[in-house]
């Protein structure tokens, strides 16, 4: 018999989407949100035809990761999960980015508000979600190099002395997908609505955060060499509700009063 076909080759270019999402009601679970999220089973390992299965033909493999920030009480403070998605073929790539910046079949609705597998907020039972954000850039066809989310404008910033970083050309810009209940807004002069800050993840290429200086993107340790320009949701259509810390618990009931003393004897 013929000895079978080689393995595809590693990847030899850069080629590959990052996806980012972070919330607030529920602790991400790594062996189980990133498959779902990625359109397979946990428990068997079967597609689920959903999410990014729909989209994530040809992708050659991924690789994902979750932190979960929690208070001194134990309450979730924010739980984030990256993801990067690697292709072969460039045009496989940019296929794949156009359906998640299209916001196509809902699929940034569907992430942040809907249960598994067809979402991915949670099992039955879990916490109404809240302070959804997602957001999602591309290599493209690998032509670019040193992209970074946190500058997805052409415009040059304002300090020559800001991070270096390469221009997204139009069709792969940066999508923020924000939900109304965790974003900033703008005012009378520039009714804008911007990303909420978003801490940095080197690894997955997200070396300064977005907007992580809100609102004049100057770090005030370095005032003259950071400049990063204020971020806008792309949609600002998730549904989610705001996050309310849990009330404090109701004060302690007093203590009986004392038995009268008995009279004293005569």
């Amino acid at each position: 018999p013929s000895p079978p076909p080689p393995s595809p080759s590693p990847p030899t270019t850069e080629l590959y989407t990052v996806i980012m999402l972070n919330q607030s009601s529920r602790a991400y679970d790594q062996g189980v949100d990133c498959n779902y999220l990625y359109g397979i089973n946990p428990s068997t390992g079967a597609p689920t035809l959903q999410l990014l299965g729909l989209y994530n033909a040809g992708a050659y493999s991924f690789v994902c990761e979750t932190q979960t920030v929690t208070s001194s009480s134990g309450a979730i403070v924010w739980s984030a999960l990256w993801m990067k998605v690697f292709f072969l073929d460039p045009t496989l790539n940019l296929l794949f980015y156009d359906n998640l910046q299209r916001n196509q079949g809902s699929l940034w609705q569907k992430i942040g508000s809907i249960a598994y597998p067809i979402g991915l907020s949670g099992g039955s039972g879990a916490p109404p979600p809240c302070g959804f954000f997602g957001m999602a850039f591309t290599t493209g066809d690998g032509s670019v190099s040193n992209l970074n989310p946190a500058f997805p404008y052409p415009t040059p910033p304002t300090s020559p002395l800001a991070p270096a970083h390469g221009t997204f050309p139009t069709a792969w810009a940066p999508f923020y997908a924000c939900s109304a209940n965790n974003l900033f807004n703008g005012n009378e002069t520039n009714p804008l609505y911007f990303v909420p800050i978003t801490s940095p993840k080197a690894s997955y290429n997200i070396p300064d955060g977005v907007n992580l200086y809100f609102p004049n993107g100057i770090n005030p340790a370095m005032p003259a060499a950071r400049y990063l320009p204020l971020v806008e949701c792309s949609i600002i259509s998730v549904p989610n509700q705001a996050c309310f810390s849990p009330p404090p618990p109701p004060p302690a009931p007093s203590p009986p009063p004392m038995p009268p003393s008995p009279p004293s004897p005569s």
